[in-house]
């Protein structure tokens, strides 16, 4: 949300392509934020958030890696800066059940801060990155698959959710 704001009034010019990253620790950085300035322990309990952060990262890097491996597999281009280089589209593993599994894990990185801070706030940076990571990031990267690899995509698409 942060980058979107100052992206609208020009106080930073930070080309879409490689913002990916930077985005998730802005995002990531607002959610722990949220915590320093309105704690909320209603319900805080500890060993539950260590227990829930700890099964967030590991699910979401198990994930987000399974995609790679998928990617490698393939001998396609991990690189999300570069779509039309891509060679084949995957669509077995992980990308059967979820189109972007390296997202989809950032996502469950970001919730961990949540889980960690208890802080209900944080959703909304959630949020935030769901949002911003589908208009400039993935929208670009599923047009230009869908000038590669036309019908074939457009089907998977009808068959894969997006996040999960």
């Amino acid at each position: 949300m942060v980058i979107i704001a100052l992206r609208r009034i020009n106080v930073i010019k930070i080309r879409t392509e490689n913002s990916t990253a930077l985005s998730h620790v802005v995002i990531y950085g607002d959610s722990i934020c949220f915590d320093y300035i309105t704690p909320f322990n209603l319900f805080y309990l500890p060993w539950l958030s260590y227990v829930l952060v700890i099964i967030l990262i590991v699910l979401g890097g198990v994930i987000a890696l399974w995609g790679v491996k998928e990617f490698r597999e393939a001998k396609t281009t991990v690189n999300p800066l570069k779509p039309e280089s891509s060679s084949s589209l995957v669509n077995s593993g992980i990308y059967q059940y979820t189109r972007n599994p390296m997202y989809l894990g950032l996502l469950l990185a970001l919730l961990s801060s949540v889980a960690y801070t208890q802080q209900p706030l944080g959703l909304v940076s959630a949020l935030g990155f769901v949002l911003y990571m589908n208009r400039f990031q993935i929208e670009p990267e599923e047009k230009m698959l869908t000038t590669l690899f036309g019908d074939e995509f457009v089907e998977y698409t009808n068959r894969v959710k997006r996040w999960f």
